[in-house]
């Protein structure tokens, strides 16, 4: 799937064809995500979905520069079907949680370093006080 805030397009693939047995374009609004769901519930065998994530992580082929969501829909699936695709790990919301707890901590002791600077600066008398 390659997912816009508007659009959907959506390669699905089956057995071991080497081009998309099916592809669709698809409204991101419920009704039309509901329509995609019954199709895809339709196909024999198990449906797995593979969409992108993270740009930065997906071979891309020297000189390959044109890009259409068509494109980049197909190219996600043959990448998913030879393993070439690197997963992600999405977060649960208490992982969430212990990461917002580290930078608040992060936070507090880069103010506290920058407030102890500040405060020896004025004792060397680097810094006029206002």
């Amino acid at each position: 799937m390659d997912v816009h805030a508007d659009t959907i397009n959506v390669a699905a693939y089956q057995g071991d064809e080497t081009s998309p047995k099916e592809e669709y374009e698809v409204q991101t609004d419920a009704r039309s995500l509901g329509r995609l769901l019954k199709r895809l519930q339709g196909l024999p065998g198990e449906v797995r979905c593979v969409y992108e994530a993270a740009p930065a992580l997906i071979p891309k082929k020297a000189g390959d520069r044109v890009k259409t969501d068509r494109r980049d829909a197909r190219k996600l699936g043959r990448l998913y079907r030879a393993g070439e695709l690197t997963m992600i790990y999405i977060p649960k919301e208490e992982d969430e949680s212990v990461r917002d707890l580290i930078r608040a901590r992060e936070t507090a002791v880069k103010e506290a370093r920058r407030v102890r600077h500040y405060r020896l600066s004025l004792t060397a008398g680097t810094i006029s006080s206002p």
